[in-house]
């Protein structure tokens, strides 16, 4: 047992989310320190300073590190972590170029196979050449061999990335990042730093990888020359299984020990945290390559983690790799980058759904990708969303962020019991490997180990990874029966499927007193990749396979929903159960059944960690309706509490509000205008998206005289008069005509974001009818900008520093405003809404219907507005609460008659009780909903809709002209989300419901079966 669960007491940085903060324009010290204290106001617990494309000051020059040294002190007086980032983009190790221009020892390589004619064959670069059936070793000089066919394997240097094999590249990285902030900043303000962040290193991603270190590592490893068997890589040749075991496993001790290794040496010696995460880490057949193994670089961060792309449901096997590797290494916290490619449509409750199940599976330190400095650009596309103080939201997110610190710190420092060990067999991908994109005899193992890890967690079974190498240097059997692997103890062993043991791992599990259970197909057993003694065979053989239903008791059972979750941890005072329904969009009504009877039940409110009672039958059971992605917070105790919660329902009435809405905006309407006609030095006008007119100015590569016309319509109910403003970016650059009238192009205001510029229109030059905005610039980039491109479609490392010195943007009208389509909306997934015609202005509705804002009048909306209700009580109730559903916003604040009675981020989207306001006679019950920046940003073209995996091409029409990939499909209609208030009601009481704490928590529990029996409330109403 361990200490007391403190749920109420203040929770330290350590659990709170820490962003990374993309350093991603011209740094301003001032600037830099305004973003950290509005970092503290939201409840983040520090930053990461992390360089990234679009970065103008020179990365790790003077202005740089006095911009650190500024953050760092700022940090400090706030009580923030400073942390660091150690590359300028990605992938880490490069040292923003200087380790990799250091020659081409430090480079990246790898191999290309071929069959060529022997007066084909290359001269450079040769690792060797062979008979054609790869059988024979010719040696590496063609003008030796007679003439006929060779297979030739040579090898191709990366100038823009390492070799992350050679321990002099790590060396050479440390002395030009880590070393460089030591020695420029001082020693005793880097101690002030928390730690720093590694980011996707890499061998090589989908080509064998190779390293002029293989060759003596391998001779000393195993007593072998590795050139002669180079071809077993691609062929199989006899031995070939065996040959690929001792090749990719050396890799991976190799890139363990010489990078992550050494990085983390030095960080403990330092006082540094070290944290970040490997490169595919996804499966078996994506390690293999990417990293030869991904586990065993884990026990050289003190926060190992991993990162999660887009809006997909959090994989258990992602998570649970770091997740075990700390839990056997003695490590409490476990890091997850999370929610880049999510897109500009993440709300808080699209980040607890995520996030929540992430901490099932052993999360409990968030970093969020990203927190942009600016969104200047190309900025606002760079894998959105920036969770940043330009979000409309902003004011709010401490709430969110109090209420993942608190549970990350209840599940860190509580004892997760872990009885079940799964073997991570990366060996078997390894005998099987040939190519990254031939996987089909892989693939077989990748679903064995992901399907078997989904059943354990739909079963509620905790159970852990043990990574090969680390079973065979640390694993051993324990007096008690269990198997001990670093930290923790095992009862039950459970194999995938799997084609080969390491000899070490054999015989430790051939020891094993305790049940082994097989789950997959069978295989003939290779041993290092040889064929298994008869003996070994025939024990492995005789396995049992993992039966259905598990042999084993979970850490509780549910009933009746296939969508719930939980983990649990034990203190000394009682057991916190953490309950999700992963369902983003459907409830599930489930009964829970503890393992073992209970005096008492609390429920958890995450933002406070204040409790309540909660109702518990037999000391064992509890019947719980969870809303869409909803979670349930719990303390089970031995010990009696407070009285529980009557299970009763009470008599209630749900009374809608009217089907209007008076619409009050409390900030600006917006139309873009992402199309422009376009004339280059004088020529014809040529029509265009926005997104593409750059990409096309870049190819020209030299300077040019633009001129871009935007059109825009008004249409009958638009008043002329409406003050009008252009929003754009960098208007000083520009000479700007409306309806050709020449504008000073003046900055009067920000909205949003310091990069969107408002510039005021002139009063009484709009037109009805067609209406013209033409911009004229000189646009070029300088000489460095060429330079950058030519690299930047070569490698990733390349294409993540790019910055321009001009970009050109689309705009945006602001106003007081209505806008109106001359298409038909047509509904898509996901909540998104798609309309083919065209749009214009019209006058601001001054009523609308609360549930279908988008489609009146307000498709680009982003920030906030007020929905106003005319309403009248029929009597006095005992209790009442405003409730509604949301779609497309993120929260909603409530008032009656302006005074405020509740705020929700999350369903059920309530009120407090608000009878004492609702008195009879009329008041007005207001709802502010709060959205994202997603109608605002896009991406609106998306032949899908709305995206879950929003990258920078997800903007464009066209290819860039740089990188090899093409964009999705497109569709010139706009696709926004639907937004809206929808079934929004009053539900009163004509008895006081008992009191069960305040905020959430205070909900009541049976709310799903409230049933309008108030026979007096219906009458009145119908009078």
């Amino acid at each position: 047992m361990i200490c007391s669960c403190k749920t109420t007491a203040p929770v330290p940085n350590e659990y709170r989310t820490v962003p990374f903060w993309s350093w991603n324009d011209e740094l301003e010290p001032d600037e830099l320190v305004r973003q950290i204290r509005a970092m503290k106001q939201a409840g983040l617990g520090g930053f990461f300073m992390h360089a990234r494309s679009g970065l103008k000051t020179p990365y790790m020059g003077e202005r740089w590190f006095e911009c650190v040294k500024a953050c760092i002190l700022e940090a400090e007086r706030l009580g923030l972590d400073a942390w660091l980032y150690d590359e300028i983009g990605w992938p880490s190790g490069f040292g923003g170029g200087e380790v990799n221009a250091s020659g081409d020892e430090f480079r990246q390589k790898f191999l290309r196979f071929r069959t060529v004619r022997r007066e084909e064959c290359a001269v450079e670069q040769v690792a060797g050449l062979y008979s054609p059936d790869g059988s024979r070793y010719l040696g590496s000089d063609p003008s030796e061999l007679p003439a006929g066919e060779i297979l030739e394997i040579t090898y191709e240097v990366n100038p823009f990335y390492v070799d992350v094999l050679n321990p002099a590249v790590t060396e050479k990285f440390l002395a030009v990042t880590h070393q460089r902030y030591f020695d420029t900043l001082g020693a005793g303000l880097c101690r002030r730093i928390k730690g720093i962040f590694t980011d996707e290193p890499q061998v090589v991603i989908g080509r064998p990888v190779w390293s002029p270190t293989l060759n003596a590592a391998y001779r000393r490893r195993y007593g072998r020359e590795l050139t002669p068997e180079l071809p077993m890589l691609r062929l199989d040749l006899p031995g070939a299984a065996a040959f690929r075991i001792r090749f990719y496993g050396l890799v991976a001790e190799l890139f363990s020990r010489n990078y992550t290794g050494r990085i983390g040496a030095w960080c403990r010696t330092h006082g540094w945290e070290f944290t970040g995460h490997q490169v595919q880490e996804i499966n078996y057949a994506e390690a293999v390559c990417s990293n030869g193994a991904v586990m065993p670089h884990y026990r050289h961060y003190t926060i190992p983690g991993a990162d999660w792309l887009g809006f997909a449901e959090p994989s258990v096997y992602v998570f649970t790799q770091p997740a075990s590797a700390a839990a056997q290494s003695g490590r409490k916290r476990v890091m997850a980058e999370a929610f880049a490619m999510c897109g500009w449509n993440l709300n808080f409750r699209g980040m607890k759904h995520l996030y929540s199940q992430m901490q099932l599976l052993g999360i409990n330190f968030l970093c969020t990708h990203l927190q942009s400095y600016s969104l200047r650009g190309m900025r606002k596309r760079d894998y959105p969303p920036s969770l940043a103080p330009h979000q409309p939201w902003w004011p709010d997110y401490r709430r969110l962020n109090d209420a993942f610190a608190r549970l990350n710190r209840l599940l860190a420092e509580g004892e997760n019991p872990v009885d079940t060990l799964v073997l991570h067999s990366q060996s078997s991908a390894w005998a099987l490997y040939r190519d990254r994109m031939e996987d089909e005899r892989i693939a077989p193992l990748c679903r064995s180990i992901e399907s078997l890890s989904e059943r354990l967690y739909r079963n509620f079974v905790p159970f852990h990874y043990a990574d090969e190498s680390m079973l065979a240097a640390s694993g051993a059997c324990a007096a008690d029966g269990t198997l001990q692997l670093g930290c923790c103890r095992y009862r039950q062993v459970i194999l995938p499927e799997t084609v080969n043991f390491p000899a070490a791992v054999l015989e430790l599990l051939r020891k094993f007193p305790g049940p082994i259970w097989r789950s997959g197909e069978r295989h003939a057993l290779l041993v290092d990749g040889e064929p298994a003694p008869a003996e070994t065979a025939a024990w492995f053989e005789a396995l049992p396979e993992l039966p259905d239903p598990l042999p084993f008791r979970g850490i509780l059972s549910v009933s009746g929903a296939g969508t719930v979750r939980a983990t649990r941890r034990i203190y000394d005072d009682g057991v916190i159960y953490f309950l999700v329904n992963t369902a983003e969009t459907a409830a599930a009504e489930a009964e829970i059944t503890l393992p073992e009877p209970f005096a008492s039940l609390e429920r958890i409110d995450p933002e406070t960690g204040e409790p309540d009672p909660f109702p518990l039958r037999d000391g064992t059971r509890f019947h719980y309706t969870f809303p869409p992605a909803g979670t349930l917070l719990l303390r089970a105790r031995k010990t009696a509490g407070a009285a529980p919660v009557p299970e009763t329902v009470p008599e209630t009435a749900a009374l809608p509000l009217p089907a209007e809405a008076r619409l009050r905006l409390l900030n600006d309407n917006f139309l873009p205008l992402d199309r422009a006609a376009y004339s280059v030095d004088g020529g014809a006008f040529i029509d265009a998206d926005v997104s593409s007119i750059q990409w096309r100015l870049l190819a020209l590569r030299r300077p040019c005289d633009l001129v871009m016309r935007f059109r825009f319509e008004t249409g009958e109910t638009f008043a002329p008069d409406t003050p009008l403003s252009l929003v754009m970016e960098e208007p000083e650059r520009y000479r700007l005509r409306f309806n050709g009238i020449d504008v000073p192009a003046q900055a009067c205001g920000t909205v949003f974001d310091r990069a969107f510029r408002r510039v005021a229109l002139p009063e009484g030059a709009v037109r009805r009818g067609g209406n013209t905005i033409e911009l004229a610039v000189r646009f070029g980039q300088g000489e460095q900008v060429y330079a950058d491109l030519d690299r930047a479609g070569r490698f990733e490392t390349e294409f993540n520093r790019l910055a321009f010195d001009l970009e050109i943007e689309p705009l945006f009208l602001a106003g007081k405003f209505g806008v109106s389509g001359t298409g038909e909306w047509r509904e898509l997934p996901h909540g998104a809404l798609r309309q083919s015609g065209s749009f214009r202005l019209e006058a601001l509705p001054e009523r609308i219907d609360p549930a279908r804002l988008a489609q009146n009048g307000l498709p680009f909306f982003a920030g906030k507005l007020a929905l106003d209700f005319a309403y009248e009580l029929p009597e006095t109730a005992a209790r009442a609460q405003i409730e509604t559903g949301l779609d497309g916003a993120n929260s909603v604040r409530f008032s009656v008659d302006g005074r405020a009675c509740g705020f929700a981020w999350c369903e059920p989207f309530e009120s407090r009780d608000c009878a004492a306001q609702l008195r009879p006679g009329g008041c007005t019950v207001t709802l502010e909903l709060t959205t994202s920046l997603r109608n605002l940003l896009g991406p609106f073209h998306l032949s899908e809709g709305e995206s879950r995996s929003v990258g920078p091409l997800s903007f464009s029409r066209e290819p860039n002209g740089v990188t090899p990939q093409e964009p999705p499909p497109y569709d010139a209609g706009y696709c926004v989300v639907a937004t809206g208030a929808r079934g929004s009601r009053i539900t009163v009481s004509q008895k006081l419901i008992p009191e069960q704490g305040t905020g959430k928590a205070r909900r009541r529990i049976c709310s799903d079966a409230r049933q309008d029996t108030m026979s007096s409330f219906r009458n009145k109403l119908q009078a």
